[in-house]
Parts: C-alpha cells; structure tokens; sequence
C-alpha cells in the first residue's frame, strides 16, 4: 500500500532568498536533526545543480540508511526536482532494504 501526503506553505521572501536557504546543506539537514545526520552534494562548491547527486545520511524509524540522489531538474531559483533511493541494512547487514523511485520538489 502506497501512502501520499501533500503539504503547502507560502513564505513571504523572494524565491532567490527561499533558494540559497534551502538548498544550503546545513539547513537541510536542519530540518530534521532526530532523522538528517548530514548531506554532500557531489560539487565543488557543494552547492546543487541540474545532474548533481547527492549523499545524505539518515535514520527512519530507528533504521539507519544512506539516501544516493541525484537533481534531475532545476530551474534555478524556483523548481528543484531530486530522485533518490535509501538503503536500508537490516540485521547488520545480511538483508538490505532499497526504497527507490522517491521524487521531492521545491517550487516557488
């Protein structure tokens, strides 16, 4: 069974500035510190692009995972469209758990 949820916010503050907070990689992170235990996106500047991937590191439900994506689109400062699959080692590591296909977006 599939389970889908939409949320929506408005955030009084130009897209530029909604852009440059969100994608840094501390705020990010941020946003979950009990799940987000870091993120790299695989630049220079390590800052997202269209066909940057990325590595985060996280827990879900007690299980720790390591989240590989990758930017598919962006139309900088307003979408961002990211595709990833979490690996999930279950009994250290005998079993692994793959969730792929997971597709997130930013717009303004």
């Amino acid at each position: 069974m599939y389970v889908t949820d939409n949320a929506e916010i408005v955030i009084g503050a130009p897209p530029g500035e909604i852009w440059e907070y969100v994608t840094d990689p501390v705020h990010w992170t941020a946003s979950n510190p009990e799940e987000h235990y870091g993120l790299e996106y695989d630049t220079p500047d390590n800052r997202p692009r269209e066909g940057t991937t990325f590595h985060q590191a996280e827990e879900v439900a007690g299980m720790y995972a390591d989240l590989h994506g990758r930017f598919q689109y962006i139309d900088h400062p307003h979408v961002a469209v990211w595709t990833g699959t979490a690996y999930y080692p279950l009994l250290r590591g005998l079993v692994t758990v793959r969730i792929p296909g997971s597709v997130e977006t930013l717009s303004s």
